[in-house]
């Protein structure tokens, strides 16, 4: 059975109230297709005050599936501005791989820019190859010649390996 709208504001303020903000996050979340506009525009609020940035970006990216147009673009701004700054470059990588196909095409620009920014290559290339699945013609071509370059970096050469075994799919021949 579904909450009503004064048992939704009062789960909603619950969740608001709960300390740990992957936790929180996680409810607030959960909670998000339920919600009305003015709940929604709460549950915004809290994400914003949200510290942990990969918290803070699912948690956006959630709530902007229940949103439309300009809004909805502008959240996932916040949310890839979150993605942006989080510290641990493979949750950056994946937080940054889960938002780009709904990001507008400035958007997934910038998360673009962000993924040619993480140093470890492993990662890169990683993030780099789920971008590249997104895009077509020339751009994918220039993004999997970038990605291959990243690969032959990889200096652990099992690793090296690997990430090239799973690019081999996505190359054309030229590139092989």
């Amino acid at each position: 059975e579904r909450l009503d709208r004064a048992q939704l504001a009062d789960a909603l303020d619950a969740a608001r109230q709960i300390t740990n903000e992957s936790a929180r996050a996680k409810v607030l979340g959960s909670l998000a297709e339920r919600l009305d506009r003015a709940q929604l525009a709460d549950a915004l609020d809290a994400a914003r005050q949200i510290n942990d940035e990969s918290a803070r970006a699912g948690l956006l990216e959630s709530l902007a599936e229940h949103l439309d147009g300009e809004v909805h673009q502008r959240v996932l701004g916040d949310a890839l501005a979150a993605a942006r700054q989080i510290n641990d470059e493979s949750t950056r990588a994946r937080v940054l791989g889960s938002l780009a196909e709904r990001l507008d095409s400035a958007q997934f620009a910038e998360a673009l820019d962000a993924a040619r920014q993480i140093s470890d290559e492993s990662t890169r290339v990683s993030v780099l190859k789920s971008l590249a699945d997104l895009m077509d013609g020339e751009k994918r071509q220039r993004v999997l010649a970038e990605t291959l370059a990243a690969a032959r970096q990889i200096t652990n050469e099992s690793a090296r390996a690997r990430v090239l075994g799973s690019l081999a799919e996505h190359l054309d021949g030229a590139q092989l």
